[in-house]
């Protein structure tokens, strides 16, 4: 603003005006972020239902089915029919989606994208594996970077360093923890335990 006030010409104010509105747009879109983190904190424990694991991580696959086929992920998932879990559905989904479209948008360029989703219910406690063949992620640089907010390790022009900071918000008001294990161009394993 200050330098729109100096602004010598027309041309001049109308440049720094365009700088102004980008600025404006990225300050609401980290106010938007920082309210959602905040909504996640305070949710109610009302909210949690009971569900059939397997089934619904089916449905997050078929909603995502048109992505999956156009860029030829093979997914295998590895949960038995039986576990049901008590949590909040829409956390849950957020959860799963925003790691297969990391394992998706992370792909390969040198192979198809293959994902594993195994969940195993042990001691009570939900364990999920979250595994894919992509890019990776070099945790020698990056490992206490991996779920900050705003936080990117690669050069895609869509990646917003949210997805994983949203993620582990959510595992964490589920009561939840996550982990990481990668090496650049074998892969990215999530270990989930709510």
């Amino acid at each position: 603003i200050d330098l729109i006030d100096d602004a010598q010409t027309e041309k001049e104010k109308a440049e720094y005006f365009e700088l102004l509105k980008i600025s404006n747009n990225k300050l609401s879109e980290t106010i938007f972020h920082l309210n959602e983190t905040i909504k996640i904190r305070l949710e109610n424990e009302s909210e949690k239902q009971k569900i059939n694991v397997k089934s619904f991580i089916e449905n997050v696959l078929i909603s995502m089915n048109g992505i999956i086929k156009k860029e030829n992920v093979a997914i295998t998932i590895d949960i038995p029919r039986d576990i049901e879990f008590n949590t909040i559905p829409s956390y849950f989904d957020s959860i799963i989606m925003n790691l297969l479209t990391n394992a998706i948008k992370y792909k390969s360029p040198k192979r198809n994208p293959n994902i594993l989703i195994k969940v195993e219910k042990i001691q009570n406690k939900l364990h999920i594996t979250f595994s894919d063949n992509g890019i990776g992620i070099d945790l020698k640089k990056y490992k206490n970077k991996i779920f900050g907010m705003y936080k990117t390790f690669h050069n895609n022009h869509d990646a917003t360093g949210l997805g994983l900071f949203m993620t582990k918000n959510h595992i964490e008001v589920l009561g939840g923890t996550i982990t990481v294990e990668s090496e650049v161009d074998i892969g990215t394993t999530f270990r989930i335990q709510l």
